[in-house]
């Protein structure tokens, strides 16, 4: 467990590193061990979480970041709606919205998995599922 917890840290080193916000005090945010029933609350609040509403295309990159750059999963789930969203009224993704799209499904499912011991190659469909159950 001890292994897979380091990983998952130095992937979400890597993530911040990516995203252009590595801080030393987000390393210990990092280290704060994810609660299960806190990971459950946010897959459930998923419907009810907004897009983010960009003002500027030219600065849509820089607002994925500043919305990402505190280490809040919620604010990841965000971006990845406004990604999802925007893919679709498109029919094409962006390669900006693909690099946070893959960074985030990622860094998130990572934290899910490690929370809930599900695997994340499975989170996808728990999502999907746990919220069906909640709307049925």
């Amino acid at each position: 467990l001890h292994e897979r917890y380091t990983a998952a840290l130095s992937q979400h080193q890597e993530f911040l590193r990516l995203a252009g916000r590595y801080r030393p005090e987000i390393l210990e945010a990092l280290k704060r061990r994810a609660e299960p029933k806190e990971a459950m609350e946010l897959i459930g609040r998923i419907p009810q979480i907004e897009t983010l509403k960009i003002k500027n295309e030219k600065f849509r990159e820089q607002e994925y970041k500043d919305c990402i750059s505190d280490y809040c999963p919620e604010n990841w789930v965000k971006v990845l709606k406004t990604t999802y969203k925007r893919t679709k009224s498109r029919g094409s993704i962006t390669s900006v919205d693909r690099k946070y799209q893959t960074l985030l499904e990622h860094a998130l499912y990572s934290e899910f998995a490690f929370a809930l011991g599900i695997p994340a190659g499975q989170m996808p469909r728990f999502i999907e599922d746990h919220i069906h159950d909640m709307e049925s």
